[in-house]
């Protein structure tokens, strides 16, 4: 399947060198060891291309994602895994009463953390919820990727959540990927139905978001976000929380976007009490530039694509 950051034949390639210039040797795309590069060089020449149709600025992203998969790694799948499955359930961690105890506690004190004049759920309410995803872990650094349009950061952030989807110490259930618009829609509707289920006596009184949290980390605590924009003042003020939250239970994000950290929510209503979330951002994440990237691949795709294309009138 063609991918548009990639070179699709050697023809075009050579057609166009000037924009694939050659690796300096500090940015070798040496794979040893290295599985995302391995997936970024195979993808290359499994399009008719070579080393130098790679592309300096996704060589420096894809070294950055080898990295955090690296840590990663060591920390393991039961780090990361959001739900216990059927082996893991086995062990009988889930139904250990302490373990109950345990995460119940912690639970608390997230959502002291969210709001002191919310009351927090019983730990009744809390002990049918997966016990893995309540426990605390201090994870790595996530990325924060910034840059044009077409330069790649989608591409390199799918190779990472690939690899890490494949790993033998992840695997599946550690990793999810969501357009981070879609990610806040489906944000505001769970708190929506939290409420809805706290007004029907359903669900213990309080704030809702951290219960909305654990639905997010249940899901898995590596989250690859696509397209990170914040424009609306709703998203704004609960972005802060919403990710002390995720962050709290050992969540690790890699994000994507057309802005760098400073322009979120740039000339936003209340801004002032967003910056902060701004500071955090960059605290709890590396911020990678692609700006200096001068290639729109979808426009190289669509140059050579349309080659052999004609017009003709209607009378042929």
């Amino acid at each position: 399947m063609f991918h548009p950051f990639l070179v699709t034949t050697s023809r075009i390639a050579s057609s166009s060198r000037s924009l694939f210039p050659a690796l300096p040797s500090r940015l070798s795309t040496s794979a040893a060891g290295s599985p995302i590069m391995e997936m970024y060089n195979d993808a290359i020449r499994r399009h008719g291309g070579d080393e130098e149709a790679a592309d300096v600025h996704q060589i420096e992203v894809v070294k950055r994602l080898d990295a955090l998969l690296k840590d990663l790694e060591e920390g393991g799948r039961e780090v990361y895994l959001g739900k216990k499955t059927g082996d893991d359930a086995a062990d009988g961690g889930g139904s250990s009463s302490s373990s109950v105890a345990e995460s119940a506690g912690f639970f608390k004190g997230i959502a002291s953390m969210f709001s002191s004049s919310s009351a927090p759920p019983s730990p009744s309410s809390s002990s049918s919820l997966p016990v893995n995803s309540l426990l605390s872990h201090t994870g790595p650094k996530g990325l924060y990727v910034h840059g044009g349009v077409g330069c790649g950061k989608t591409f390199t952030m799918d190779l990472f959540h690939s690899c890490v989807l494949s790993s033998s110490s992840l695997g599946p259930g550690t990793s999810q990927k969501v357009h981070f618009h879609q990610f806040m829609l489906d944000v505001h509707q769970a708190m929506h139905n939290a409420k809805q289920s706290q007004q029907r006596g359903e669900a213990a009184k309080g704030d809702p978001l951290p219960r909305v949290v654990e639905g997010i980390a249940v899901k898995g605590k590596i989250i690859c976000f696509d397209e990170f924009q914040v424009t609306d003042v709703a998203d704004a003020l609960i972005l802060r929380r919403l990710f002390t939250g995720l962050y709290s239970l050992g969540c690790v994000v890699v994000s994507t976007s057309n802005r760098p950290p400073e322009d979120l929510y740039l000339n936003g209503l209340q801004r002032d009490l967003f910056l902060p979330f701004i500071d955090y951002l960059k605290v709890k994440n590396d911020v990678v530039s692609m700006w200096d990237s001068e290639v729109d691949y979808r426009l190289v795709h669509g140059l050579h694509a349309a080659k052999g294309v004609y017009f003709v009138d209607e009378g042929g």
